[in-house]
C-alpha cells in the first residue's frame, strides 16, 4: 500500500472506505519508541521502532494515517508515560493520549484478556472509551493486559516502607532545588511533622494531593482527587465513600480525622487510603465498596502516586521537565535518588540560580543525608 502524503497535520489522502477501527499503543523508551497499531478485536496491524526525533514522528504519523487516521476521527494512543516531547507532538495534533503506568503493564504478564480496563487520560479527564483498545499492550511486550487500575493496583505495586520513605525524600529534595519556592513545589517531605512521625505530600496545585505519614507504628497513606466519583463532594452534605477508611488499624485512626488533612467541616479529603504496619508484608487498604454501574473509575488511586511508584530518576525527570518546562539533568536525579550528599555541582545541574548553601534549611526539614 502506498503510505498517504502528509499535509500540515499529518493527514491527506485517506477514503473513507479505508478508515478501520484501529488503536495505538507505544512502548516508551529513553533511546526509542516501540509502536503497535491494533484492531478493535487486538490484531496487530503494524509496528514501528521510533526515534526521539522530528523526522521519527513523521514516520509514527504516516503509520497511523495509512491505518485511518484522519483529523475528524483520529486514532487514539496510550503510551508508558504521560509526560515529554513525543507525549506533547501526539497531543498537538489533536488526539486522544492515554498515560499508562509501564509498572502496571508489568504487573499483568500472566492475566487473562477480559477483565475491565479503565486507565486515566493525562490532561482530557477521561476514561478509555473501550475495553479493547488498551490490548496494544500484549502486541508491544508480549502481554495480556486487560485490568482495573485502583488502590489494589497501588497497594500491590508499592515497596516496602523503608524505600517509600528514601524515594519520598529523594523526590522532595529534587523538587527543592527545582523550586526555591515552597509554595510552587509538587513534591515535600517533612521530618519534624511531629516528634515520633515524618511526612510525605505532594500537591499538585489543581486540588490533587496526597499524604503518607510515617510512624513508629509504619506508614499511613491518603490522597485526594478532586474529580474521583469517590469524592465526598460527589454529594450533598459531603459523605465518605463506603469503606474508604474500613480497617485502618487503630494506631492510625488520629490521621483519619488529623485536621491538615480535612476540611474545616472535619470531612476529610480522602478518595483514597492504605497504610502498613510494621509488622505487615504487604501494604493494606479498606474493603472499599464498588463504583455503582455505569460510573468509570479514572484510576485517580494511581495516577496520584505515578512517580512515587514508578521508583525510577527517569519518572522524576519526565515529571519535572514537563512541570518546571526546563530540560533536568537525569545522572544529577540519580545522584539525589541515590541519597548521595548534595554538591554545588548536582544543585547548579539541576537549578543554576540556587546555591548550596541556601538548601541548608530545606536539607534539614527533608532529613536529607548529609554524608554517604
Amino acid at each position: 500500500m502506498t503510505l498517504p502524503r502528509l499535509d500540515d497535520n499529518g493527514w491527506q489522502g485517506i477514503a473513507k472506505e479505508h478508515v478501520v477501527h484501529a488503536t495505538c499503543g507505544i512502548d516508551w523508551a529513553e533511546d526509542h519508541h516501540d509502536a503497535a497499531v491494533v484492531d478493535a478485536d487486538a490484531g496487530l496491524l503494524a509496528k514501528l521502532r521510533i526515534s526521539d526525533d522530528a523526522a521519527a514522528f513523521q514516520n509514527l504519523l504516516r503509520l497511523l494515517a495509512e491505518h485511518g487516521d484522519s483529523p475528524d476521527d483520529p486514532i487514539p494512543v496510550a503510551i508508558e508515560t504521560s509526560r515529554g516531547l513525543l507525549v506533547a507532538c501526539l497531543r498537538a495534533t489533536g488526539r486522544r493520549v492515554y498515560a499508562i503506568n509501564p509498572m502496571a503493564v508489568a504487573r499483568y504478564r500472566d492475566l487473562v484478556w477480559n477483565q475491565r480496563c479503565q486507565v486515566m487520560t493525562g490532561a482530557d479527564d477521561g476514561v478509555v472509551p473501550s475495553q479493547q483498545w488498551v490490548r496494544w499492550a500484549g502486541v508491544v511486550s508480549g502481554i495480556g493486559l486487560d485490568v482495573a487500575v485502583s488502590v489494589y493496583e497501588v497497594i500491590r505495586q508499592l515497596s516496602e516502607i523503608s524505600i517509600v520513605r528514601d524515594r519520598s525524600r529523594a523526590m522532595a529534595m529534587v523538587d527543592a532545588i527545582m523550586s526555591p519556592d515552597w509554595e510552587a513545589r509538587f513534591y515535600s517531605f517533612d521530618s519534624r511533622w511531629s516528634l515520633t512521625e515524618e511526612m510525605a505530600s505532594m500537591r499538585d496545585g489543581c486540588g490533587n494531593e496526597y499524604s503518607i505519614v510515617f510512624s513508629p507504628a509504619g506508614a499511613y497513606a491518603r490522597g485526594f482527587d478532586h474529580e474521583s466519583p469517590m469524592s465526598p463532594y460527589r454529594v450533598t452534605p459531603p459523605a465518605l465513600w463506603p469503606g474508604l477508611f474500613g480497617r485502618v488499624p487503630e494506631a492510625f485512626l488520629p490521621q483519619v480525622t488529623e485536621p491538615a488533612f480535612s476540611e474545616v467541616d472535619g470531612t476529610p479529603r480522602a478518595t483514597v487510603c492504605f497504610w502498613r504496619e510494621q509488622a505487615d508484608i504487604e501494604w493494606k487498604c479498606g474493603a472499599v465498596q464498588a463504583l455503582p454501574e455505569g460510573v468509570e473509575d479514572d484510576g485517580s488511586a494511581e495516577w496520584l502516586f505515578d512517580v512515587l511508584l514508578d521508583g525510577r530518576p527517569e519518572a522524576y525527570q519526565q515529571f519535572a521537565e514537563e512541570h518546571y518546562e526546563v530540560a533536568v539533568s537525569l545522572q544529577a536525579v540519580r545522584h539525589v535518588y541515590a541519597l548521595r550528599p548534595l554538591t554545588q555541582s548536582v544543585v547548579s545541574s539541576l537549578n543554576p540560580d540556587v546555591d548550596l548553601a541556601s538548601l541548608v534549611e530545606d536539607i534539614a526539614q527533608i532529613g536529607y543525608p548529609l554524608r554517604g
